[in-house]
Parts: C-alpha cells; sequence; structure tokens
C-alpha cells in the first residue's frame, strides 16, 4: 500500500484527491514523423501504470521510485511536460520521504496516465490526446 512507502510515523492524511492537469498535450504532436512514435509511447502507459499500481499495493519502494524515474524522463522525451514535471517533483518526494508530496505526487501520476489511457480508449486519434 501507499502507506508502506512512508516514512516511520507518518499516516495516510484524508482530503480532496488532486485532479489532473487537463492539458495533456505534447510537445510533439505536430511534427508527423514523430506521431507514430507518440503513439507507440501511449499504447504502453497503460503497463506502466499497472506496474506502479502493482508496486504501489506490495509496498515496493525502490520498484515504485524506479517506474517514476523512467516516467520523469519518457515523458519528457516525448513531450509530456505535466508527466514530466509530476513525475519530477514525486521522484523528489520520495527521495526526501516526503510522505504527503509522494501521495500527492503518485495520486496525481495515477490519474494523469488513467487519462491517458482512457482517451486511447475511447478512440480518440493521437492528435487528440497529445
Amino acid at each position: 500500500t501507499i502507506a508502506a512507502l512512508l516514512p516511520p510515523g507518518e499516516g495516510l492524511i484524508a482530503g480532496p484527491r488532486p485532479a489532473p492537469a487537463a492539458d495533456l498535450c505534447s510537445n510533439l504532436a505536430e511534427n508527423p514523423r514523430f506521431v507514430p512514435h507518440l503513439r507507440s509511447y501511449l499504447e504502453g502507459l497503460p503497463s506502466v501504470r499497472d506496474d506502479l499500481t502493482v508496486a504501489l499495493a506490495k509496498g515496493q519502494r525502490e520498484v515504485v521510485r524506479n517506474i517514476v524515474h523512467r516516467l520523469h524522463g519518457t515523458a519528457a522525451n516525448f513531450g509530456f511536460p505535466t508527466i514530466s514535471d509530476v513525475a519530477r517533483n514525486c521522484e523528489a518526494a520520495l527521495s526526501r520521504g516526503d510522505g504527503l508530496e509522494t501521495i500527492t505526487g503518485l495520486t496525481t501520476l495515477t490519474q494523469l496516465l488513467t487519462a491517458a489511457i482512457a482517451g486511447q480508449k475511447n478512440d480518440q486519434t493521437v492528435t487528440e490526446l497529445i
């Protein structure tokens, strides 16, 4: 569970879940040569989200940190600054042991991934999603 990732003595704080940013846009979407790569990246997000969910459920802190680190880099490389920024902040919170910021970051990151996946499942074209 997420609680297993918190430093000793910190608990979960109840409150509203942060809403993901409405703009899941790639800076590279207007480059027709890059669209197939963006589509492939988006198609791989369900696996990434599922791996993150499993690692969270098992309390695998290092696995979570590695997934978040990879998301930080790959999202930046594929022109998704919102996902990259949230992953970067989450990675930093994990490193500092900041429980509240880690929970907020992981929740937002999961929501962003879910929104991107939902866009694909709803048959949006890649340019609408990115």
